[in-house]
C-alpha cells in the first residue's frame, strides 16, 4: 500500500510499504524522495516501522534523496517513509497596484500675458483741398 501526507508545519512525511509490488528476496530496493522545491529542503530522513506504523525509527545515515536496501525477511514487512523537513517560504514582495505619484515641481511657472499687436490703421486719405 501506499499513502501520503503533508505536514501544516515544515515537515513533509510520505509513507509507502515494500509490498506495493511483489519483490523477491534478495532484490534490491531504491526508494527516491522528490520535491518540487529541492531549494527548500532542510533536512532528509529516511525511516522504517517493523510494526505497520505503531513505531517508527530512524535508518542511521540515510539522508539522501535516495536510499537503497536488500530486501530480507526482516525488511519486507517494513512500511518506510521519508521525513523531509522544509526552510520557511521567501515572501515575494507585492506588486502595488496603485500608480506612481509623479513629483511636481517646486516652482510654478504662469504664463507669459500675452500682449495683442494692434489692428492696423488704414492709412488716412489726403484731403483734398488745393490752394
Amino acid at each position: 500500500r501506499a499513502g501520503g501526507s503533508a505536514g501544516t508545519g515544515a515537515d513533509v512525511c510520505v509513507c509507502a510499504c515494500a509490498n506495493m509490488e511483489p519483490l523477491e528476496l534478495g532484490s534490491e530496493v531504491i526508494l527516491v524522495a522528490a520535491f518540487a522545491d529541492p531549494d527548500r529542503i532542510a533536512s532528509i530522513q529516511w525511516q522504517y516501522s517493523p510494526d505497520g506504523g505503531v513505531t517508527v525509527e530512524d535508518v542511521p545515515e540515510a539522508n539522501g534523496l535516495e536510499y537503497r536496501f536488500v530486501l530480507d525477511d526482516a525488511t519486507r514487512a517494513y512500511c518506510w517513509r521519508v521525513q523531509i523537513t522544509l526552510l520557511p517560504e521567501t515572501e515575494e514582495p507585492e506588486e502595488s497596484t496603485e500608480p506612481e505619484e509623479t513629483e511636481e515641481p517646486e516652482e510654478t511657472v504662469e504664463p507669459e500675458e500675452t500682449v495683442k499687436p494692434e489692428e492696423p490703421t488704414e492709412p488716412e486719405e489726403p484731403s483734398e483741398t488745393e490752394e
